[in-house]
Protein backbone atom coordinates (compact mmCIF):
# COMPACT_ATOMS: atom_id res chain seq x y z
CA UNK A 1 0.00 0.00 0.00
CA UNK A 2 1.24 3.50 -0.19
CA UNK A 3 3.28 4.37 2.59
CA UNK A 4 4.75 8.19 2.60
CA UNK A 5 3.22 11.37 4.19
CA UNK A 6 0.77 11.62 1.60
CA UNK A 7 -1.49 9.63 3.35
CA UNK A 8 -3.96 10.88 5.95
CA UNK A 9 -3.30 10.22 9.25
CA UNK A 10 -6.67 10.27 10.72
CA UNK A 11 -10.06 9.71 8.92
CA UNK A 12 -13.76 9.76 10.23
CA UNK A 13 -16.92 8.34 8.29
CA UNK A 14 -19.43 10.45 6.49
CA UNK A 15 -22.63 9.25 5.08
CA UNK A 16 -23.57 10.29 1.31
CA UNK A 17 -26.85 8.47 0.21
CA UNK A 18 -26.24 5.15 0.54
CA UNK A 19 -22.32 5.44 0.56
CA UNK A 20 -19.86 5.39 3.54
CA UNK A 21 -16.75 7.53 2.96
CA UNK A 22 -13.46 8.42 4.37
CA UNK A 23 -13.33 11.68 5.69
CA UNK A 24 -10.02 13.00 6.27
CA UNK A 25 -9.93 15.12 9.51
CA UNK A 26 -6.30 16.13 9.64
CA UNK A 27 -3.43 16.44 7.68
CA UNK A 28 0.10 16.82 7.85
CA UNK A 29 1.45 20.03 6.86
CA UNK A 30 4.55 22.04 6.15
CA UNK A 31 5.09 24.44 8.79
CA UNK A 32 4.57 27.74 7.08
CA UNK A 33 4.19 31.43 7.81
CA UNK A 34 0.64 31.73 6.30
CA UNK A 35 -2.77 29.48 6.50
CA UNK A 36 -3.02 26.93 3.18
CA UNK A 37 -5.52 28.59 0.69
CA UNK A 38 -5.05 26.03 -1.38
CA UNK A 39 -4.65 22.02 -1.23
CA UNK A 40 -4.48 18.85 -3.60
CA UNK A 41 -6.33 15.83 -3.74
CA UNK A 42 -5.51 12.28 -5.73
CA UNK A 43 -6.25 8.95 -5.48
CA UNK A 44 -3.69 5.79 -5.26
CA UNK A 45 -5.71 2.71 -4.77
CA UNK A 46 -5.74 -0.57 -7.29
CA UNK A 47 -4.09 -0.74 -9.89
CA UNK A 48 -2.26 2.96 -9.21
CA UNK A 49 -0.73 1.67 -6.31
CA UNK A 50 2.62 0.89 -7.31
CA UNK A 51 6.39 2.38 -7.79
CA UNK A 52 5.80 4.38 -10.68
CA UNK A 53 3.12 6.47 -9.18
CA UNK A 54 4.09 6.78 -5.91
CA UNK A 55 7.05 8.93 -7.74
CA UNK A 56 4.61 10.81 -9.13
CA UNK A 57 3.25 11.67 -6.21
CA UNK A 58 6.51 12.61 -4.83
CA UNK A 59 6.52 15.35 -7.04
CA UNK A 60 3.68 16.49 -6.02
CA UNK A 61 5.03 16.57 -2.52
CA UNK A 62 8.36 18.90 -3.65
CA UNK A 63 5.54 21.45 -5.13
CA UNK A 64 3.79 21.39 -1.73
CA UNK A 65 6.89 21.59 0.80
CA UNK A 66 7.74 24.53 -1.14
CA UNK A 67 4.67 26.01 -1.17
CA UNK A 68 2.73 24.89 2.07
CA UNK A 69 -0.23 23.32 0.21
CA UNK A 70 -1.73 20.16 2.22
CA UNK A 71 -2.06 16.98 0.31
CA UNK A 72 -4.55 14.31 0.44
CA UNK A 73 -4.45 11.16 -1.32
CA UNK A 74 -6.90 7.90 -1.27
CA UNK A 75 -5.17 4.70 -0.53
CA UNK A 76 -8.18 2.58 -0.69
CA UNK A 77 -11.08 1.79 -3.21
CA UNK A 78 -14.53 3.85 -1.72
CA UNK A 79 -17.01 3.57 -3.42
CA UNK A 80 -19.25 0.02 -3.54
CA UNK A 81 -21.09 -2.30 -6.11
CA UNK A 82 -24.25 0.37 -6.13
CA UNK A 83 -21.77 2.52 -8.10
CA UNK A 84 -20.17 0.03 -10.23
CA UNK A 85 -23.03 -2.44 -11.20
CA UNK A 86 -22.57 -1.68 -14.91
CA UNK A 87 -20.79 -4.35 -17.29
CA UNK A 88 -18.25 -1.88 -18.04
CA UNK A 89 -16.35 -2.71 -14.21
CA UNK A 90 -14.06 0.23 -13.91
CA UNK A 91 -13.40 -1.25 -10.52
CA UNK A 92 -12.35 1.54 -8.43
CA UNK A 93 -13.46 4.72 -10.99
CA UNK A 94 -15.44 6.62 -9.06
CA UNK A 95 -13.25 6.71 -5.59
CA UNK A 96 -12.14 10.27 -7.64
CA UNK A 97 -15.50 12.26 -7.20
CA UNK A 98 -16.19 10.39 -3.95
CA UNK A 99 -13.08 10.94 -2.10
CA UNK A 100 -12.99 14.99 -3.69
CA UNK A 101 -16.99 15.40 -1.91
CA UNK A 102 -15.45 14.11 1.25
CA UNK A 103 -12.43 16.28 1.26
CA UNK A 104 -14.75 19.39 0.13
CA UNK A 105 -17.39 18.94 2.82
CA UNK A 106 -15.33 18.50 5.76
CA UNK A 107 -13.45 21.86 4.84
CA UNK A 108 -17.12 23.66 4.47
CA UNK A 109 -17.97 22.17 7.92
CA UNK A 110 -14.10 23.93 9.30
CA UNK A 111 -15.13 27.57 10.66
CA UNK A 112 -14.66 29.67 7.19
CA UNK A 113 -10.99 31.03 8.74
CA UNK A 114 -9.81 27.70 8.79
CA UNK A 115 -10.71 26.01 5.61
CA UNK A 116 -9.13 26.05 2.64
CA UNK A 117 -10.56 27.97 -0.12
CA UNK A 118 -9.83 25.92 -3.42
CA UNK A 119 -8.99 22.35 -4.05
CA UNK A 120 -6.71 21.18 -6.94
CA UNK A 121 -7.99 17.58 -8.30
CA UNK A 122 -4.31 15.63 -10.24
CA UNK A 123 -5.40 12.08 -11.53
CA UNK A 124 -2.21 10.30 -9.90
CA UNK A 125 -0.61 9.76 -13.75
CA UNK A 126 0.82 13.31 -13.51
CA UNK A 127 4.10 14.31 -12.82
CA UNK A 128 4.98 17.90 -11.55
CA UNK A 129 7.65 19.89 -13.78
CA UNK A 130 8.27 22.64 -12.44
CA UNK A 131 7.28 23.33 -8.41
CA UNK A 132 8.18 26.69 -8.53
CA UNK A 133 4.45 27.27 -10.11
CA UNK A 134 2.22 28.21 -7.09
CA UNK A 135 -1.36 27.34 -8.05
CA UNK A 136 -2.78 30.29 -6.55
CA UNK A 137 -1.40 32.17 -9.87
CA UNK A 138 -4.27 30.36 -11.77
CA UNK A 139 -6.90 31.29 -9.51
CA UNK A 140 -9.78 33.94 -10.20
CA UNK A 141 -9.24 37.47 -8.93
CA UNK A 142 -10.91 38.13 -5.73
CA UNK A 143 -10.80 41.96 -7.12
CA UNK A 144 -13.44 41.17 -9.61
CA UNK A 145 -16.58 40.90 -8.57
CA UNK A 146 -17.90 39.33 -11.96
CA UNK A 147 -15.65 36.09 -10.61
CA UNK A 148 -17.25 35.64 -7.54
CA UNK A 149 -19.66 32.56 -8.57
CA UNK A 150 -16.78 31.25 -10.74
CA UNK A 151 -16.09 27.49 -9.05
CA UNK A 152 -14.58 25.34 -11.32
CA UNK A 153 -11.90 25.74 -13.76
CA UNK A 154 -11.31 22.88 -15.94
CA UNK A 155 -9.10 22.44 -19.74
CA UNK A 156 -10.41 20.40 -22.72
CA UNK A 157 -8.64 19.17 -25.63
CA UNK A 158 -9.85 16.72 -28.95
CA UNK A 159 -11.82 14.29 -26.73
CA UNK A 160 -13.63 17.63 -25.14
CA UNK A 161 -13.49 18.11 -20.78
CA UNK A 162 -10.48 16.64 -19.67
CA UNK A 163 -10.78 15.60 -15.87
CA UNK A 164 -7.21 14.65 -15.05
CA UNK A 165 -7.01 17.82 -13.31
CA UNK A 166 -9.00 20.51 -12.23
CA UNK A 167 -9.41 23.72 -9.70
CA UNK A 168 -12.86 23.48 -7.47
CA UNK A 169 -13.68 26.08 -4.57
CA UNK A 170 -14.33 25.21 -1.43
CA UNK A 171 -18.46 26.06 -1.70
CA UNK A 172 -21.86 24.51 -1.56
CA UNK A 173 -21.95 24.93 -5.75
CA UNK A 174 -19.11 21.81 -5.52
CA UNK A 175 -20.80 19.82 -2.81
CA UNK A 176 -24.33 19.53 -5.25
CA UNK A 177 -21.82 19.18 -8.44
CA UNK A 178 -19.64 16.04 -6.82
CA UNK A 179 -22.84 14.71 -5.63
CA UNK A 180 -24.25 14.95 -9.00
CA UNK A 181 -21.26 13.23 -10.51
CA UNK A 182 -20.89 10.32 -8.32
CA UNK A 183 -24.70 9.83 -8.83
CA UNK A 184 -24.41 9.32 -12.72
CA UNK A 185 -23.75 5.61 -13.33
CA UNK A 186 -26.35 5.00 -10.89
CA UNK A 187 -29.01 7.24 -12.67
CA UNK A 188 -27.70 7.28 -16.05
CA UNK A 189 -26.34 3.58 -16.40
CA UNK A 190 -27.50 3.31 -19.92
CA UNK A 191 -25.28 6.23 -20.68
CA UNK A 192 -22.09 4.52 -18.71
CA UNK A 193 -22.21 1.45 -20.90
CA UNK A 194 -21.14 2.98 -23.68
CA UNK A 195 -19.43 6.38 -22.44
CA UNK A 196 -15.54 6.37 -23.30
CA UNK A 197 -14.39 7.52 -20.23
CA UNK A 198 -16.01 7.32 -16.36
CA UNK A 199 -15.72 10.16 -14.57
CA UNK A 200 -14.78 12.39 -17.67
CA UNK A 201 -18.20 11.47 -19.07
CA UNK A 202 -20.27 12.51 -16.32
CA UNK A 203 -18.53 15.66 -16.35
CA UNK A 204 -19.21 16.10 -19.87
CA UNK A 205 -22.75 15.45 -19.18
CA UNK A 206 -23.20 17.60 -16.40
CA UNK A 207 -21.69 20.82 -17.58
CA UNK A 208 -22.50 21.01 -21.34
CA UNK A 209 -25.68 18.66 -22.22
CA UNK A 210 -29.11 19.95 -22.50
CA UNK A 211 -30.52 17.08 -20.20
CA UNK A 212 -28.08 18.56 -16.97
CA UNK A 213 -29.62 19.77 -13.95
CA UNK A 214 -27.25 22.29 -14.47
CA UNK A 215 -28.60 23.22 -17.36
CA UNK A 216 -32.06 24.40 -16.10
CA UNK A 217 -31.05 28.04 -16.12
CA UNK A 218 -31.19 30.73 -18.21
CA UNK A 219 -27.06 30.80 -18.16
CA UNK A 220 -26.92 26.96 -17.91
CA UNK A 221 -24.81 27.95 -15.13
CA UNK A 222 -21.70 28.38 -17.07
CA UNK A 223 -21.02 31.44 -14.61
CA UNK A 224 -19.78 28.75 -12.65
CA UNK A 225 -17.34 27.07 -14.59
CA UNK A 226 -14.39 28.00 -17.29
CA UNK A 227 -12.39 26.20 -19.84
CA UNK A 228 -8.78 27.18 -18.97
CA UNK A 229 -5.82 26.69 -21.36
CA UNK A 230 -4.42 23.01 -20.67
CA UNK A 231 -0.95 23.71 -20.53
CA UNK A 232 -1.43 26.10 -16.94
CA UNK A 233 -1.89 22.71 -15.59
CA UNK A 234 -2.65 19.68 -17.37
CA UNK A 235 -0.45 20.10 -20.35
CA UNK A 236 -0.04 16.42 -22.65
CA UNK A 237 3.56 14.75 -22.77
CA UNK A 238 2.55 14.77 -27.15
CA UNK A 239 1.77 16.61 -29.64
CA UNK A 240 -0.39 15.10 -31.14
CA UNK A 241 -2.29 11.82 -29.92
CA UNK A 242 -2.78 9.99 -33.32
CA UNK A 243 -0.02 9.23 -36.00
CA UNK A 244 -1.34 10.94 -39.62
CA UNK A 245 0.14 8.21 -41.86
CA UNK A 246 -1.45 5.44 -40.28
CA UNK A 247 -4.14 6.61 -38.05
CA UNK A 248 -2.03 4.59 -35.20
CA UNK A 249 -2.53 6.19 -31.49
CA UNK A 250 0.52 7.03 -30.44
CA UNK A 251 0.53 6.55 -26.89
CA UNK A 252 -1.20 3.08 -26.79
CA UNK A 253 1.70 1.44 -26.84
CA UNK A 254 5.38 1.78 -24.87
CA UNK A 255 7.63 4.85 -25.49
CA UNK A 256 11.07 4.11 -26.84
CA UNK A 257 13.36 7.30 -26.27
CA UNK A 258 13.12 8.40 -29.47
CA UNK A 259 11.26 11.77 -31.25
CA UNK A 260 8.58 10.85 -28.93
CA UNK A 261 9.95 11.74 -25.53
CA UNK A 262 8.99 15.14 -26.11
CA UNK A 263 11.73 18.11 -25.36
CA UNK A 264 9.75 20.90 -24.45
CA UNK A 265 10.60 23.21 -27.33
CA UNK A 266 8.34 23.94 -30.13
CA UNK A 267 10.24 21.36 -32.35
CA UNK A 268 7.51 18.27 -32.41
CA UNK A 269 7.18 14.33 -33.21
CA UNK A 270 7.28 13.79 -37.31
CA UNK A 271 3.50 12.76 -36.84
CA UNK A 272 2.41 13.97 -40.80
CA UNK A 273 0.20 16.72 -38.83
CA UNK A 274 3.07 19.05 -40.30
CA UNK A 275 4.38 20.43 -37.30
CA UNK A 276 1.91 22.87 -35.83
CA UNK A 277 2.60 23.06 -32.02
CA UNK A 278 -0.59 21.62 -30.37
CA UNK A 279 -1.78 24.29 -27.09
CA UNK A 280 -1.83 21.05 -25.34
CA UNK A 281 1.58 19.89 -25.55
CA UNK A 282 4.08 20.31 -22.89
CA UNK A 283 6.75 22.93 -22.40
CA UNK A 284 9.31 23.37 -20.70
CA UNK A 285 8.28 25.46 -17.13
CA UNK A 286 5.27 23.97 -17.80
CA UNK A 287 3.99 22.80 -14.22
CA UNK A 288 2.44 19.30 -15.22
CA UNK A 289 2.04 16.31 -17.78
CA UNK A 290 -0.42 14.57 -17.55
CA UNK A 291 0.52 11.10 -19.06
CA UNK A 292 -3.58 10.70 -20.17
CA UNK A 293 -4.52 8.15 -22.67
CA UNK A 294 -1.15 6.04 -22.18
CA UNK A 295 -2.98 2.81 -20.59
CA UNK A 296 -1.55 1.00 -17.36
CA UNK A 297 0.99 -1.27 -16.52
CA UNK A 298 4.61 -1.53 -18.78
CA UNK A 299 2.65 1.01 -21.26
CA UNK A 300 2.21 3.61 -19.05
CA UNK A 301 5.30 2.74 -17.11
CA UNK A 302 7.60 3.46 -20.17
CA UNK A 303 5.90 6.82 -20.49
CA UNK A 304 6.50 8.01 -17.38
CA UNK A 305 9.83 6.72 -16.49
CA UNK A 306 11.76 9.10 -18.27
CA UNK A 307 9.71 12.05 -16.77
CA UNK A 308 10.18 11.01 -13.40
CA UNK A 309 13.75 11.16 -14.39
CA UNK A 310 13.52 14.46 -16.01
CA UNK A 311 11.44 15.74 -13.35
CA UNK A 312 13.89 14.14 -10.67
CA UNK A 313 17.41 15.99 -12.53
CA UNK A 314 15.10 19.59 -11.85
CA UNK A 315 17.03 20.93 -14.92
CA UNK A 316 17.01 24.80 -15.03
CA UNK A 317 14.68 24.70 -18.16
CA UNK A 318 12.64 23.00 -16.89
CA UNK A 319 11.87 23.79 -12.70
CA UNK A 320 12.59 27.57 -12.86
CA UNK A 321 10.80 30.43 -11.39
CA UNK A 322 11.60 32.46 -14.40
CA UNK A 323 8.32 31.82 -16.08
CA UNK A 324 5.97 32.90 -13.53
CA UNK A 325 5.56 36.75 -14.67
CA UNK A 326 5.01 35.46 -18.39
CA UNK A 327 2.41 33.47 -16.73
CA UNK A 328 0.87 35.87 -14.49
CA UNK A 329 0.24 38.19 -17.52
CA UNK A 330 -1.17 35.61 -19.65
CA UNK A 331 -3.56 34.42 -16.47
CA UNK A 332 -4.62 38.05 -15.59
CA UNK A 333 -5.15 38.59 -19.54
CA UNK A 334 -7.51 35.51 -19.72
CA UNK A 335 -9.39 36.53 -16.30
CA UNK A 336 -10.08 39.57 -17.53
CA UNK A 337 -11.69 38.28 -20.54
CA UNK A 338 -13.53 35.36 -18.60
CA UNK A 339 -15.12 38.07 -16.82
CA UNK A 340 -16.58 39.84 -20.11
CA UNK A 341 -17.49 36.34 -20.72
CA UNK A 342 -19.71 36.01 -17.48
CA UNK A 343 -20.72 40.00 -17.43
CA UNK A 344 -22.18 38.92 -20.88
CA UNK A 345 -24.27 35.76 -19.99
CA UNK A 346 -26.07 37.59 -17.25
CA UNK A 347 -27.01 40.97 -19.50
CA UNK A 348 -27.99 38.40 -22.06
CA UNK A 349 -30.89 37.49 -19.69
Amino acid sequence: MLRSPLSLPRAGVLAVGTLLLLVPLGHQQPEVKTRARVGKVSVAANKLDNDIIHRALLSHQAQNDIHGYPQFTAPYEAVGKSTERHKKKAKGAWTKPAYLLAVVVNELEKPEDERLEWIYWFDADTIVLNPETRLEVFLPPRDNSDLDDMHMLIASNWDGINSGAFALRVHPWTVSMLSAILAYPIYKPERVETDRFRDQSAFHWLLEEDDSPFSDTPTRGKEHWTFVPMRWFNSLPFNNPFDKKDGAWLVGKEMEENGLFDNGTTDVYDDGHGGQVQPWKVMQGDMVVHFAGCGTGKTRDSWMGPWLERAAAALPQWANATTQKDLEIEVTDFWKKDAERVRALREGL
